[in-house]
């Protein structure tokens, strides 16, 4: 009995992380959230998401603790995010 019931438990966790890491809108929309490149200062909800709107064409932002204070972490649609610059391999030459 103890077996299935931690068994249920187990799978009801992988439950809620895979809802956590798999974000969608009600439209749809998979979001993606990064640090602010252009917010300074003290992180203040309002001002972050206007900064996150305004300067890096986010949905919105948003302030959370970060290892030393608040840090302001700008929303994006996933699919109109720019994908990270690719590494270029060069091979030495003799």
């Amino acid at each position: 009995m103890k077996k299935r019931s931690l068994a249920f438990l187990a799978f009801c966790l992988l439950l809620v992380v895979l809802a956590i890491t798999e974000i969608v809108t009600g439209d749809g929309i998979k979001l993606c959230d990064k640090p602010a490149t252009y917010y300074r200062g003290k992180c203040v909800d309002q001002k972050c998401s206007d900064n996150c709107k305004t300067f890096e064409s986010a949905t919105r932002g948003y302030c959370t603790q970060g290892q030393e204070k608040l840090v302001c972490i700008c929303v994006y649609d996933c699919a109109k995010m720019n994908p990270p610059p690719k590494m270029i391999a060069t091979t030495p030459s003799r």
